[in-house]
């Protein structure tokens, strides 16, 4: 409702006044088409796909920045971007699709390669472990990731991921 008083005679509208004290005196703004009642809204499922895949670019974006602040100087903001996405679909694919989940998933695709799972069983079978809940399998993973740099003398760059404990 909107208030015309400055515009008409006589007193000036409180906006506490009733508004069936006020008649003729507010103008009431409706939507065009179809108006939605309160509490009767509805989301499409075209507006909620839109709102799921906004959701997973920007949880991209967000692993992708993290990787570059952490650890991405060496490989450069593409890389980080590539890993993020290539383990955003790892996620989907294993259940593991929290932003510290895919963050792991992100970590061992840019130092192991998108199909780091495919070539190291030890990997794999954290991944494809179904008894395990999804933030379980992040955690073993981690350990993996930096024994696997360890046994390539970069251990210490797992550690930040290993420290934060998130699910």
């Amino acid at each position: 409702e909107l208030s015309l008083a400055a515009h008409l005679p006589g007193g000036t509208v409180g906006p506490l006044d009733d508004p069936a004290t006020l008649q003729g005196r507010l103008l009431r703004l409706a939507p065009r088409g179809r108006a939605v009642a309160p509490g009767n809204l509805h989301v499409t499922e075209a507006e909620f796909a839109r709102f799921d895949r906004l959701k997973r670019q920007r949880t991209a974006q967000s692993v992708a920045r993290g990787l570059y602040r952490s650890l991405g100087q060496d490989k450069g903001p593409e890389a980080c971007l590539e890993a993020a996405g290539h383990a955003m679909r790892l996620g989907e694919l294993h259940d593991m699709p929290s932003r510290a989940q895919v963050g792991a998933l992100a970590r061992a695709v840019l130092f192991f390669g998108a199909d780091f799972a495919e070539r190291d069983s030890r990997a794999a079978e954290i991944l494809e472990d179904r008894r395990a809940l999804p933030f379980q399998r992040k955690d073993r993973l981690l350990r993996w990731l930096a024994l696997a740099l360890g046994e390539r003398g970069g251990a210490a760059l797992a550690a930040p991921a290993l420290r934060t404990g998130q699910g």
